[in-house]
């Protein structure tokens, strides 16, 4: 006998077009080259990008940087429709887009957003006025190879957010994979080298001339630089409640989930956990989200 229908209204409705949102996700060409990273992008960021108060919708794509496909970006207005406001924000780029996370990393109460792609990391500065600027170079960042995941979080509780960023393997595009039939097929994360994740320190804004705080990577003396991936996410928080959020674990495709505790070598406190704020925007309540790509 069939089982009686619930009368309990859905928890979730499937919208779209009706509500705004015309995004469709670009791979590039299919199957084509087989290139690895086609079937590993693309996440999606929710957050309030205009400080209105709703959550606004941020969608990567995942066809290369000579694409026509570029990033989406979403206002969400009174009553629950969206906007496509992507055009002159600043965040309409195209690439192989991966993963994002979003923190105020300079503290002036607007939320910045940082995108991972195969060949690099890209930051934007959220302007206050709806555009955002990539500030990547002049905020010392340079990550080359595929990046897949990222978190801010503050990990020396300094009041400024710190940045952890999610390697996955040194890919090389011209080796050839197959099934076990020799189909020619997209290759898996086995064949290559796991990269390491890298962990760059926030060092916050000291003389009053710049807007963007430079980073310092201190993936080595941190340990993080020990540790190879293949890495897909990540989540950074205070699992072991000592007040530190330097605990971090990582999650891979073809092995399972591995946490670090304490491995920004952070020294340990007292389960006590009032911390004099330092900024306006001090550890816990700087915001960071992040998403993993969608494989």
């Amino acid at each position: 006998m069939a089982e009686a229908e619930s009368s309990e209204p859905p928890w979730f409705t499937a919208f779209g077009k009706e509500c705004g949102i015309d995004f469709v996700h670009d791979a590039g060409e299919v199957p084509g080259e087989y290139f690895m990273p086609q079937v590993v992008g693309s996440g999606v960021a929710l957050f309030d990008f205009n400080n209105d108060g709703l959550l606004d919708v941020y969608l990567l794509q995942n066809a290369g940087p000579k694409s026509q496909s570029k990033n989406r970006l979403y206002q969400q207005l009174p009553g629950g429709r969206f906007k496509d406001v992507s055009a002159g924000s600043g965040l309409d780029v195209a690439g192989f887009g991966m993963g994002v996370a979003v923190g105020d990393f300079n503290n002036d109460g607007y939320l910045d957003v940082l995108v991972t792609e195969y060949g690099g990391v890209r930051l934007f500065l959220n302007n206050g006025n709806g555009t955002f600027t990539d500030v990547t170079k002049e905020a010392g960042l340079s990550e080359p190879g595929w990046s897949t995941s990222a978190c801010f979080f503050d990990y020396d509780r300094d009041g400024w957010l710190d940045l952890l960023i999610v390697k996955y393997v040194d890919y090389d595009p011209s080796w050839k994979c197959s099934t076990t039939n020799s189909i020619r097929d997209y290759c898996s994360p086995k064949p290559f080298q796991g990269t390491v994740s890298r962990l760059y320190r926030n060092l916050g804004l000291k003389d009053g001339t710049s807007r963007v705080p430079k980073f310092k990577d201190v993936s080595v003396e941190s340990g993080i630089g020990t540790l190879p991936g293949p890495g897909l996410g990540v989540v950074c928080a205070d699992f072991d409640g000592d007040c530190w959020p330097a605990n971090m674990a990582t999650a891979t495709r073809c092995s399972p989930t591995r946490a670090t505790a304490g491995s920004a070598t952070c020294p340990r406190r007292t389960r006590r956990c009032a911390v004099r704020p330092t900024s306006a925007a001090a550890w816990p309540s700087a915001t960071s989200i992040m998403t993993a790509p969608l494989t």
